[in-house]
């Protein structure tokens, strides 16, 4: 369901990715908050690290930021961090410790300004120690993280709260 007419946000499919298929954001305006992609049905463990990643290029004004999280409002947020891409495919990711059990996390991908992004192979795995990132499972915990079948159990939420405190400077 797009809830984004307002922030002036077009989603189209291409064929410029990494492998198959990416996921394109023309983002003309976010006037206030900020534009989601949500993969929900995550199942995260208490105590575990995981590496959160995802493919992704574009110009766009403000850093893209990826959050493992709970979409209930008030919002709650296990782990994030910023990235400001560049015009080319990069691998951008990090490593975080989650302190809950959630069967019903969501994998977040949100945009605040005005731009083009394109995302391709989204990824959280489990790793067993986040110093070598050597990894627990062989699959990705992600389903449909390379957008080949669209945004199918992808979801856009935008918020209408300022997020101008975590905006990397």
């Amino acid at each position: 369901r797009d809830d984004s007419a307002w922030a002036g946000v077009e989603y189209l499919q291409d064929d410029d990715a990494i492998d198959g298929k990416s996921q394109h954001i023309l983002s003309r305006q976010v006037t206030s908050g900020a534009v989601q992609l949500i993969q929900s049905n995550v199942t995260l463990s208490k105590d575990n690290n995981y590496e959160v990643g995802i493919w992704a290029k574009g110009k766009i004004g403000e850093p893209i930021e990826l959050m493992l999280g709970k979409r209930d409002s008030p919002q709650k947020i296990y782990a994030q961090n910023l990235f400001r891409i560049t015009e080319q495919w990069e691998y951008y990711h990090f490593t975080a410790k989650v302190g809950v059990d959630d069967s019903d996390a969501c994998f977040i991908v949100r945009l605040t300004s005005q731009g083009d992004v394109w995302l391709d192979e989204a990824s959280l795995k489990k790793v067993i120690h986040a110093e070598n990132k050597t990894s627990i499972d062989s699959y990705n915990l992600i389903a449909n993280g390379s957008f080949e079948v669209g945004l199918d159990r992808w979801a856009v939420k935008v918020r209408a709260v300022s997020y101008t405190h975590l905006r990397a400077h």
